[in-house]
């Protein structure tokens, strides 16, 4: 059927929930007018950049310090060990791009489309 399957692509929210409210399918909803229906959503791709994901590590390290449990002590006890296995997981996670002796990801190689995907989101 005719406009029963939308596609957007977007790095803004609002952008896409405006889209979404002037389609056949939105306007066909009982409470159209107070509901946005959001069918499926997900990242265009998996990659995140190196200074992205060193701000995560970061973050996740400084809020286990601010919340004592059992991940805190496994933080503080093999921190540098457990930081480096999620580095490693990232490049075991992701497409890897090898020039001479550098290893990094699509996303973070200035020849590739996917550094400016990573932000986008498929709706």
């Amino acid at each position: 059927m005719q406009g029963s399957e939308i596609k957007i692509v977007s790095q803004r929210a609002d952008e896409i929930k405006e889209t979404l409210k002037g389609t056949e399918t939105f306007k066909r909803l009982s409470d159209s007018d107070s509901v946005i229906a959001i069918f499926n959503e997900r990242a265009m791709t998996k990659q995140v950049p190196e200074a992205e994901f060193e701000k995560y590590l970061k973050y996740i390290s400084e809020k286990a310090k601010s919340n004592p449990g059992p991940d805190v002590e496994d933080i503080e006890q093999n921190g540098s060990e457990f930081m480096k296995s999620l580095r490693t997981r990232r490049f075991m996670e992701c497409i890897s791009v090898k020039d001479g002796n550098d290893i990094h990801l699509l996303c973070d190689d200035k020849r590739s489309l996917i550094r400016f995907l990573n932000k986008n989101r498929l709706v």
